[in-house]
């Protein structure tokens, strides 16, 4: 059911006949399609499709079974209560393949990716309203077994901090391991319904100031600062005007303890980032994720 690294995600591809009948039988025939997948990272296909009326849907079939999971569970428990936040748009499931590992969705409104804004006001926009979104996402009834988030970060810590430690020199591991304290400062984070990708390269702002918001393979329950780490390590630092306006959407003020969680949970971010890049010859991601280390560093 999944596309393997290196096999072809196109759409005339015939080890994807399966894939194209299953989107023929839920939109009809004279469809158009386009490969839209990515070539890194998570290698789900992904399709634009085109009915004849012109109608705008997304094709995706996941990369492993879980993704398939995590997101079809997003889209039937969680996103039917967060239809009501004003002026944010989630795609609608119109057809599923439990056989196939994939889902038909309608587009949101089209616009502009986010992380492509470059007026100040549509960003701060666009960020704002994605903070009250959160803040409803954060609010759902969480229906899994909640883990003491000690605990829980110190699985974190063991699999993307230490598994990566050889990434780095051994006083920069243990610099950070002293900073992390086996999971100790994460004492009293909230375990939440979360999106777990969120940031502005799955968001659109439409013309209209409407915000978009799709991509949901990695949804599950976890840490609220889960959903924030991804913008403090690449997007807050230099714009820290965009971080006030979605905590001002959020409508929390953020506690010195809950500032001192989300460098902390940055920085593991940090070292696994640049280690999973250092596997794969990513230059650029790795060095982005040592320029963030070295500055929490620096910052302590």
């Amino acid at each position: 059911m999944t596309r393997l690294h290196g096999a072809s995600s196109a759409p005339d591809h015939p080890d994807n006949d399966d894939l194209r009948t299953f989107v023929e039988e839920t939109l009809g025939t004279g469809l158009q399609f386009e490969d839209v997948s990515r070539d890194v990272g998570r290698l789900s296909t992904v399709w634009a499709v085109i009915s004849s009326d012109g109608t705008r849907h997304f094709v995706k079939q996941h990369e492993e079974r879980k993704l398939f999971e995590r997101e079809d569970r997003a889209y039937a428990r969680w996103v039917p209560h967060l239809r009501s936040v004003q002026q944010v748009h989630v795609a609608e499931v119109v057809g599923r393949s439990d056989a196939l590992g994939a889902l038909v969705l309608t587009s949101v409104p089209e616009g502009t990716l986010v992380v492509e804004l470059t007026d100040e006001r549509a960003q701060a926009t666009a960020y704002r309203r994605a903070g009250r979104f959160l803040r409803a996402l954060h609010d759902l009834p969480l229906d899994e077994r909640v883990p003491d988030p000690v605990q829980h970060m110190r699985s974190i810590i063991e699999r993307y901090v230490i598994d990566h430690a050889q990434a780095f020199d051994r006083d920069t591991i243990d610099w950070a391991l002293d900073a992390l304290d086996d999971g100790r400062p994460f004492e009293g984070a909230p375990f939440v319904c979360a999106h777990r990708d969120f940031s502005p390269r799955n968001w659109v702002l439409a013309p209209d100031g409407s915000l978009g918001l799709f991509d949901w393979e990695r949804a599950q329950g976890d840490l609220w600062f889960a959903d924030v780490t991804r913008m403090e390590f690449d997007v807050w630092p230099a714009q820290p005007a965009l971080r006030d306006a979605f905590f001002a959407g959020y409508g929390h003020p953020l506690t010195e303890r809950d500032r001192r969680q989300v460098r902390l949970a940055t920085l593991i971010h940090a070292i696994a980032s640049a280690g999973w890049a250092a596997g794969r010859s990513d230059t650029r991601f790795e060095q982005l994720g040592r320029t963030v280390v070295a500055r929490l560093r620096a910052e302590s």
